[in-house]
């Protein structure tokens, strides 16, 4: 099974068995899984100056790498203590090491060792997910019926403020009236009926673009698909995906993320985030994890905690969106975190979503929404708040989107 998909909180998801490396570094890391007997295809991204190397040898649960110490020069052994040596706090003294991570310390080791401390750039595919639906990020729940009178998505009259283009990236997009004409969809939508009920998680995508029309009713929307129905992508996948907007969009909503159990920074996410802030003004949602417990005393396994950094949100270039309750307060699922840059309200929000019968995949619960509209809490609709705050002063002012960023107000830290 490629992906590790973890519900449980004390380890990362990814694919295991794919790698991600530095085109620089990609006929060294070639020669060396060719010199291990190592089967792989690879696929290239110019754009993102990465290659991705699937191994479909790591996928098999039966396949153990390095097995013949006489062959290889590598004792299995040996190798695996000095991984979990390397990775205190990360991997527990019982906790089984994936493949994929012995596979990459060896690399990066053994050319520390004959170049005098050089290494390649290489790491993990790693899965993103959506901070709302995700019980591996946690979450507020899935959203409850609301009416058509809940939201409002007016126009205003032309020639008031030129439009300024958001981008948002999520799930597939569910055509519905209210929003016919005001977006550009890329990528197929979802049909208007299907045999089963959709999962809630589908309509995530048409509820952030209502959300952030409601707040720059102007705004040109332009909306790619990437999450699955169960809200969750490979990170390669993502990064192409981000990186395609960059000509087209002032404006990035990504209300997704992901975690790493070593608290690194997914290579593929960080070049992605490298390439688009050149031109674009990046928004992510901050996680929804700021329930859970703070850090424990000599914890292992990379268990996510109420401080736990997600990306893209954790990047220095992103604004980061926190979510508040109609008082005011941070909401308890938002993390209290310093690299949070902006904050709305994230409780009860009315906004577009999916009509009849939709599944919560948790619970296997179906419920009906007899109109169209769902009220839902969670940073994803915070941020989904500050992408149109952001294009609606921009087009308000005549002034670019990253001229707008700073007028926004700037929340106090720690939130009260």
């Amino acid at each position: 099974m490629p992906d590790i998909y973890r519900q449980d909180p004390h380890a990362e998801s990814y694919k295991s068995d794919q790698l991600v490396v530095d085109l620089r570094d990609l006929s060294l890391v070639v020669n060396e899984l060719n010199r291990l007997g190592l089967r792989h295809e690879v696929t290239e991204s110019k754009l993102l100056d990465l290659a991705r190397l699937d191994l479909p040898s790591l996928s098999d649960p039966e396949f153990k790498l390095f097995t013949d110490s006489t062959e290889t020069g590598i004792d299995r052994n040996e190798l695996i203590r000095k991984v979990r040596e390397a990775g205190a706090g990360i991997y527990g003294p019982r906790a089984e090491l994936p493949e994929v991570d012995l596979l990459i310390f060896e690399l990066r080791d053994r050319f520390r060792t004959i170049y005098d401390g050089f290494e390649p750039i290489v790491g993990k595919v790693r899965l993103v997910h959506d901070v709302n639906a995700s019980p591996h990020i946690g979450g507020e729940g899935y959203p409850e019926p609301a009416k058509a009178e809940d939201v409002t998505l007016n126009r205003v009259p032309a020639g008031l403020g030129s439009s300024i283009r958001v981008g948002l990236l999520d799930t597939a997009f569910y055509p519905h009236p209210a929003l016919a004409g005001r977006y550009l969809a890329k990528d197929p939508l979802l049909p208007d009926s299907t045999s089963k009920p959709p999962n809630a998680v589908e309509g995530h995508a048409t509820y952030l673009a209502g959300i952030i029309l409601q707040e720059a009713p102007n705004a040109e929307l332009i909306v790619r698909s990437v999450l699955d129905e169960q809200g969750t992508a490979s990170s390669w996948d993502v990064a192409e995906k981000m990186v395609a907007f960059r000509d087209e969009v002032d404006v990035l909503n990504m209300s997704f993320s992901l975690v790493a159990a070593n608290r690194i920074p997914s290579l593929v996410m960080a070049r992605a985030v490298e390439i688009l802030n050149r031109r674009v003004v990046m928004v992510a949602a901050l996680g929804n994890h700021g329930d859970r417990p703070k850090p424990a005393a000599g914890q292992e396994n990379g268990m996510i905690t109420s401080v736990t950094p997600s990306w893209p949100a954790a990047f220095a270039e992103v604004i980061a969106v926190g979510a508040t309750e109609g008082n005011g307060k941070l909401a308890k699922f938002s993390p209290n975190v310093p690299w949070v840059r902006q904050v709305a309200v994230g409780t009860d929000i009315a906004s577009t979503y999916l009509k009849g019968d939709v599944t919560f995949p948790r619970t296997g619960e179906t419920v009906h929404f007899p109109e169209p509209y769902a009220r839902w809490n969670g940073t994803s609709a915070a941020a989904a708040k500050v992408s149109g705050r952001i294009a609606a002063l921009a087009a308000e002012h005549q002034i670019t989107a990253r001229e707008a960023v700073s007028r926004l107000p700037k929340p106090k830290f720690p939130m009260p």
